[in-house]
């Protein structure tokens, strides 16, 4: 596809555990011999599998921009290589809305990682108006309706803590902050 389209660069969005991933000698061949740049995008770069794949391709990749932690850096080679960015959000879901914040407190994604679901059961028995449900994986609404949800919340429940203990600058901190609401984490 890259010998009959000539594209100026190729964006990686490399899945963990895909099959859809290039192999390496596709990657050498469109980087090395090609001579067109590779920009590899990594969305949960806390994983230390996630790290060690990063770098066994480095050497195919001109551009790794890694969007939710820095805590990366000290583990890789290259880390010149590397641009810290955050997730790019649509202005035209997550903005500052005239509805009404009939949502007191609300909590949008995964329950299964470590540590939510105790700490959203607690917010549930006080009964402050607390809404759960699921978000890209879990019990998935649609994107409107998930940007519609923290427009009409007044706090929005993240937890930034990730199972590796490194920190994650997750989605949803810019979406809750982009949508006016006031975000609370650890």
């Amino acid at each position: 596809l890259c010998s009959k389209t000539k594209p100026d660069i190729v964006i990686l969005d490399w899945q963990q555990g895909s099959t859809l991933n290039p192999c390496l000698e596709t990657l050498g061949f469109i980087n090395r011999e090609m001579k067109i740049p590779v920009v590899a995008f990594w969305w949960d770069h806390v994983w230390d599998e996630h790290i060690q794949v990063s770098e066994k391709i480095r050497s195919f990749v001109d551009l790794n921009i890694v969007v939710d932690t820095g805590s990366f850096f000290p583990k890789v080679c290259r880390p010149e290589t590397y641009l810290f960015l955050w997730t790019p959000q649509d202005p035209r879901l997550y903005y500052t809305s005239e509805g009404p914040r009939d949502i007191p407190v609300s909590f949008m994604g995964r329950m299964e990682k470590i540590g939510r679901k105790a700490a959203i059961a607690a917010l549930k028995h006080d009964e402050i108006g607390f809404y759960q449900s699921g978000g890209q994986r879990e019990n998935r609404v649609s994107v409107q309706e998930y940007a519609k949800i923290f427009r009409r919340s007044k706090i929005v429940v993240n937890f930034s803590q990730s199972p590796t203990g490194s920190r994650q600058l997750v989605g949803r901190t810019l979406e809750a902050t982009l949508s006016a609401a006031l975000l609370l984490e650890e």
